[in-house]
């Protein structure tokens, strides 16, 4: 079983209706294989919009490779 871990960082825009935003990007992950071609990926991520909107975001993903 390998893992694999990723790294997140950059600059983007968030266009909404209202409002549009500039947003900094910064996160972690790592894809762990757990058999049978199935994968579990945790994810960390860190949003600053506008200089003063903080996200802090954490994601589950599961994933099957064929």
């Amino acid at each position: 079983h390998r893992t694999h871990f990723t790294f997140i960082l950059g600059p983007g825009i968030e266009f909404s209706p209202q409002q549009n935003f500039v947003v900094f990007r910064v996160g972690a992950g790592s894809e762990f294989e757990l058999g049978n071609h199935w994968d579990f990926s945790p994810e960390l991520i860190y949003d600053l919009k506008d200089g003063h909107i903080n996200v802090l975001t954490f994601a589950l993903g599961v994933g099957k490779r064929f």
